[in-house]
């Protein structure tokens, strides 16, 4: 079986047709250009199953409330990739020493940069885009594409299953680790139709990795859609860290649905960080289905004027032994508004299982609108100790005295405020790799700078 790296080769071949606004896609229009792509017939199915069960699902409120409209919901042309060259972000840059073990960097859902370390590809690691891995790669990909997110729960997930064009596969095989983190880079850069992606990530007994994302855009007269839907599978006593860093424009509204399946003693840490985007919505489901299985969530959220944050956490105990832990930072500023939920269930008796919930949160205005819930349906889940940590959580603002002291040692009213959010957050943000931490805490700033006058 040849499991090598290989570089897109078939999404170039045909250009797809538009798809129409979300209450008229067209199905037929949906087979043909699945069918340019030489698209297995599986495949071609999930997209319809998931179109079908779009009249079943209520486009939400804000849809039309905040001028979303009916956009066009096209499947984005599979033309000629691209290749960023000296344009690519430095954080994205295999040849640096101290660089990823491997990039990847898509704009407007099409491949346009791709890099990997040779000595990867001979472990039998799989690092690609999602369209080639599903020709290349079948074997890999079928068990486990559409398993966990078939399409068909709700309207976001349903849009993505149908309509993706852009994506990401990565499968470590058993008792690999990889030492450096694999980086994966989405930008919107034209006013091209609206983008939605599907990522795939199999690890299998034994192995480790670290998958980095960041996404970002610049500022159009268009407003965008960003839809995506991203599945994880842990294999037994395996090791997954899912860091994903947010920082679109304020044009773009982005919807995202994460599922994960953590195995026997396996452990995924997945960190979320949202900065940017009008709207952002995200929504992780964690299947603690091994004995002894970790999962843990970390996220952080900042909206400023006019943004909305919502970021939603479920934990799911299906076996004994298991643990779940969620900790969240918030802010928000201006009128801003966050909204986070946190929420612990049990599937079956599981028994000898804890949960933590930490949630925090800073409003930095008096319009500003920052939120935590958390709830917990696990009544046969044990905790050990006298205090589970289940509960809404705290919420403050900024402190006034702490912001003047710095102030009085030599700092702006900008510099005071962001050294005062950046600690807050830093439970979070200390988890990422230096330069990722680095470049969250000077996006802070920008922040801050641009909303206080």
């Amino acid at each position: 079986m040849d499991r090598s790296i290989r570089p897109a080769v078939t999404i170039g071949s045909v250009t797809a047709e538009p798809l129409g606004p979300p209450t008229g896609v067209d199905e037929r229009a949906l087979r043909e250009t699945s069918s340019g792509r030489d698209e297995p017939d599986w495949l071609v199915a999930q997209r319809v199953d998931a179109l079908r069960s779009l009249p079943e699902h209520s486009l939400p409120s804000w849809w039309q409330s905040e001028s979303v409209g009916t956009v066009d919901l096209v499947g984005v042309p599979a033309g000629v990739s691209r290749r960023w060259g000296a344009d690519l972000p430095q954080i994205v840059d295999p040849a640096s020493p101290s660089g990823p073990a491997g990039a990847a960097a898509q704009e407007d859902a099409e491949l346009a940069f791709y890099s990997q370390l040779e000595q990867l590809s001979q472990r039998g690691v799989v690092f690609c885009d999602l369209a080639t891995a599903v020709a290349v790669h079948p074997e890999l990909v079928r068990p486990h594409l559409g398993k966990q997110i078939p399409g068909k729960e709700d309207w976001a997930g349903a849009l993505a299953v149908a309509l993706w064009s852009g994506g990401t596969f990565l499968y470590v095989p058993a008792g690999v680790a990889i030492d450096r983190p694999l980086q994966s880079y989405a930008r919107v850069r034209s006013e091209s139709p609206d983008q939605f992606e599907r990522t795939l990530i199999v690890v299998e007994e034994g192995a480790a990795v670290h998958y980095l994302e960041g996404c970002a855009s610049p500022v159009y007269s268009t407003d965008r859609v960003r839809g995506a839907v991203v599945e994880i599978v842990v294999g037994s006593s395996a090791q997954v860290a899912y860091t994903t860093v947010q920082n679109w424009s304020s044009n773009v509204t982005e919807v995202t649905r994460t599922a994960a399946t953590v195995h026997s003693r396996g452990r995924l840490n997945w960190t979320a960080g949202n900065i940017g985007a009008r709207r952002s919505e995200r929504r992780l489901t964690c299947h603690l289905s091994g004995d002894g299985a970790i999962g843990v969530a970390r996220t952080v959220s900042y909206a400023g004027a006019g943004q909305v944050q919502k970021t939603d956490v479920e934990m799911i105990h299906a076996a004994t032994r298991t643990h779940a832990e969620t900790i969240s930072r918030s802010v928000a500023d201006t009128d801003g508004r966050v909204d986070h939920k946190d929420r612990i269930t049990a599937d079956g008796i599981p028994t000898e299982s804890d949960s933590r919930v930490d949630g925090e949160c800073l409003a930095l205005a008096d319009k500003a609108s920052v939120n935590h819930t958390a709830a917990e349906d696990v009544r046969s889940v044990d905790h050990p100790g006298s205090d589970p940590k289940i509960g809404a959580g705290e919420s403050a603002v900024i402190d006034e005295d702490k912001r003047f002291y710095l102030m009085s040692r030599g700092l702006s009213r900008q510099q005071a405020t962001a050294l005062l959010v950046n600690g807050f957050i830093n439970p979070v943000i200390e988890t990422l790799p230096t330069e990722y931490a680095v470049e969250w805490a000077r996006l802070i700033e920008l922040q801050i700078e641009g909303a206080i006058g």
